[in-house]
């Protein structure tokens, strides 16, 4: 009867190890998950001179941005220009949910804004990425069509993670 229970905690313990290493190698598996764009929104373009380019959507290396609104003390005063001027290798895509378009422009010109946006008010950029769904905010660092960071201007080191976000030998 003793030796019953043994092997029963023994075949036990064996299976729960079996578990759980199972489950720690698919959670290290899927460290990185894929970002979906969509692309049939409106584009925004305050500067005429300054055109969305749908090639973009293709492009390797991505920052992809999210925001709920364009309001004052949105992600749109960061500074944004010196990334995007620095590194051109990078697409740099701005999802945008304000449902008042005009509202949208008014602000984005009030903090002088000019790179184009991609509005988006029935927020299905943030229904098919954002885990958390309270966020109005979020940033991903973005290679070959997987989220692999997150990153922003507000960030010390953002310069730095974009480098190694372009950086071949990683």
């Amino acid at each position: 009867m003793l030796r019953d229970n043994f092997k029963f905690v023994l075949v036990l313990s064996f299976a729960l190890c079996t578990a759980i290493t199972g489950c720690n190698n698919k959670k290290s598996e899927s460290k990185f998950r894929e970002i979906v764009l969509p692309e049939n929104l409106e584009f925004i373009e305050i500067n005429k001179s300054q055109k969305f380019d749908k090639s973009w959507f293709d492009r390797k290396y991505k920052v992809v941005v999210f925001a709920r609104h364009a309001d004052t003390h949105s992600p749109f005063e960061l500074d944004w220009q010196s990334a995007i001027s620095e590194f051109q290798d990078i697409a740099f895509l701005f999802y945008v949910s304000e449902k008042d378009t005009a509202k949208l422009i008014r602000n984005l010109k009030k903090v002088n804004f000019t790179h184009p946006v991609i509005h988006d008010p029935s927020e299905e950029f943030r229904e098919l990425n954002v885990k958390g769904k309270e966020w109005t905010f979020i940033s991903y660092l973005v290679k070959e069509n997987e989220i692999v960071g997150m990153g922003n201007p507000s960030f010390p080191d953002f310069n730095k993670r974009l480098s190694e976000l372009i950086d071949e030998s990683k």
